[in-house]
């Protein structure tokens, strides 16, 4: 594998690309064969080089035979390819010079790596993960993505199992970390909520085994005790920071600058501090902090503001992602807000609770039955409980939702879309049903 892994290293030194999906392939690509559940990639070889791929990577042997003997120069196997990945980015990883900014937790990664990027890049070539692409498929990728002339990496890094962060902070080799904040966020997988803390903690870990520093809010305490073992000068405390208004959009003062952002929700202004601090580190202008801030517009379904949909609604987009504290701290933001139209809830199950999910829908039915609007509930954690608040609507699924706007429209209302991301609410806006 060694030789194979120096010369696909080669080309990508060269300016060739990683590419996962052979429809995706361009001429002078190298493919990589990968398998999931619903599909194998060794089974798309044969196109990826008829695209044009410089080289493809496999580890199906059989098809790999069909494949040696007309493009024997093109085609090589592995004994998996994911392993080879990895190998891979480790080897491309050793070779970056670069410092490394890597950012987990359990609420607002994306957003925070997204705002921290764009303040970066005011000063420097920076290379960031993106989306959402955040996992061993995900890291590595972004990894061999970084070109010889970027001069700064941020990787986002998600877990939803024990080990996970350990794995994928062994691969990146931090020298700054930054963890969000820990809450329950598959809390089913995890455990515990004890457990979700020691696995946020490897980002720490390795950050600390580099020599590196952590930024981090002072008033966090479970942050602050993971964060012991830093020397004083190792720990870069955020800029302190206040909301000044938020109807809908934040409007912040951080370090004495005003910054009127473009999105919506009080807990973002820790993001925002966040972002502004890691300017301030590195040395970008303030001037050109604030402005990469007030320019950044979220479209990833995450605080979005949308007024005045074909159905006349203002809609909050929150969908992408829930857990019991993010869907909290959200209801109590859009319950802040004044509006002139009635309010309406739309809110969608919160996934990879387990034993605790009948508990934490419970909490979140409990916080909303005295408020003032509209009520509805998507997915089944929800719509077993309907027993227990019978005012509220309970839909087992996007789908029925669907049907049930069909004949009782949603118009002219401030509507509030939460839920974990395989609900789907996004459909709702998608199909224009709000």
């Amino acid at each position: 594998m060694k030789n194979i892994i120096e010369r696909v290293h080669t080309h990508l030194k060269n300016g060739s690309e990683i590419k996962t999906d052979s429809r995706k392939v361009e001429r002078g690509d190298i493919f990589l064969a990968l398998k999931g559940e619903n599909f194998d990639g060794n089974d798309f070889a044969e196109e990826a080089l008829e695209r044009g791929a410089v080289l493809v990577v496999m580890d199906n042997e059989k098809k790999y035979r069909l494949l040696e003997e007309s493009f024997s120069e093109r085609v090589f196997r592995v004994e998996d390819s994911m392993t080879f990945l990895w190998k891979l980015a480790k080897k491309h990883r050793k070779e970056l010079k670069i410092p490394f900014l890597a950012i987990t937790g359990s609420n607002g990664k994306t957003t925070t790596k997204e705002l921290i990027s764009a303040v970066l890049s005011k000063k420097y070539r920076v290379a960031a993960t993106t989306g959402n692409f955040n996992n061993h498929l995900g890291v590595p990728l972004t990894i061999l993505a970084i070109g010889e002339k970027d001069d700064f990496a941020v990787i986002e890094m998600g877990a939803n199992h024990s080990g996970e962060i350990k794995k994928l902070s062994e691969l990146v080799e931090p020298d700054y970390g930054l963890i969000t904040n820990v809450s329950s966020a598959h809390l089913g997988e995890f455990g515990s909520f004890e457990n979700i803390k020691r696995s946020k903690k490897e980002l720490y870990d390795a950050v600390l085994k580099k020599g590196g520093k952590i930024f981090l809010d002072p008033k966090d305490h479970h942050l602050m005790e993971m964060a012991a073992d830093f020397l004083p000068e190792d720990k870069i405390y955020y800029r302190v920071g206040r909301i000044l208004e938020s109807n809908p959009f934040l409007l912040m003062e951080i370090a004495g600058q005003k910054i009127q952002s473009r999105i919506i929700g009080r807990y973002n202004l820790l993001n925002y501090r966040a972002a502004f601090t890691a300017g301030d580190y590195f040395a970008v202008d303030r001037p050109a902090i604030v402005e990469a801030l007030e320019s950044y517009e979220p479209v990833n379904n995450r605080s979005q503001f949308v007024e005045k949909t074909i159905r006349g609604n203002d809609l909050i987009l929150d969908c992408y992602n829930a857990n019991p504290e993010s869907m909290s701290l959200a209801i109590d933001s859009f319950l802040e807000m004044d509006a002139k139209k009635e309010k309406v809830f739309v809110l969608g199950q919160m996934a990879e609770l387990g034993e605790y999910s009948e508990k934490e829908h419970l909490k979140i039915l409990n916080k909303i039955k005295k408020e003032k609007g509209q009520k509805f509930l998507i997915g089944e954690e929800f719509y077993r409980l309907r027993k227990k608040f019978p005012a509220f609507k309970y839909f087992i699924s996007v789908d029925a939702f669907l049907d049930h706007l069909k004949s009782n429209p949603l118009e002219n209302k401030f509507i509030f879309l939460k839920g974990s991301n395989s609900v789907n609410l996004i459909r709702l806006y998608q199909e224009g049903a709000v």
